[in-house]
């Protein structure tokens, strides 16, 4: 079942925002791939100790050290780029839109593994939206399947964006105006 064409157009708005925003997130981090390294900040050598509790970790120990380490994180981010690049260029709901819609969240997902941490809002929003998308736009889904991805994209964007504001006016840092003051002052 085709889609109609404004949901089809704002779909491919979506994806545009969406592959802009892990574009740049992958490229970052492409940019300071010796982090990753064996004396970056990020060296899989001192993070693995944060999973060493979990038995599929301590099993295949060796096999984290490659996929985890330094290149291993260069060829995921070029991964995640690559299916980047191929789902901004493809019409929604093709099969190569897919592909390289999966390519960036099975990236996203490899960063959520090696981090062990929750990941900042923008992480988590870049995962949930991927999935959503996903699921609302493959190859096999129906116009009623894709309208509601949408809605549901919109609706978990206004809400964590909601979240936010009110947490930013119930609190006393960030009415003070200090909390910005201290995020502007950031190298980062």
């Amino acid at each position: 079942m085709r889609l109609n064409v404004e949901t089809s157009q704002f779909a491919h708005g979506v994806s545009l925002l969406y592959g802009i925003a892990v574009g740049v997130t992958f490229l970052e981090r492409l940019a300071t791939i010796n982090d990753y390294g064996a004396d970056g900040w990020f060296s899989w050598s001192f993070i693995r100790f944060e999973r060493d509790h979990l038995k599929l970790y301590r099993r295949f120990s060796s096999e984290a050290a490659v996929v985890f380490g330094e290149r291993g994180m260069q060829a995921l981010f070029c991964l995640g780029l690559f299916g980047d690049a191929i789902m901004m260029a493809s019409h929604v709901k093709s099969d190569l839109y897919f592909v390289g819609l999966c390519a960036t969240l099975v990236t996203l997902l490899g960063i959520q593994a090696r981090s062990g941490l929750a990941g900042d809002g923008a992480q988590q929003m870049a995962v949930v939206i991927a999935v959503s998308l996903a699921i609302a736009f493959n190859p096999w889904s129906n116009a009623t399947v894709s309208e509601l991805g949408l809605i549901f994209i919109a609706a978990q964007s206004s809400l964590s964006y909601f979240v936010s504001g009110v947490a930013k006016v119930i609190s006393p840092y960030w009415r003070s105006g200090t909390a910005l003051q201290s995020v502007l002052a950031t190298s980062a």
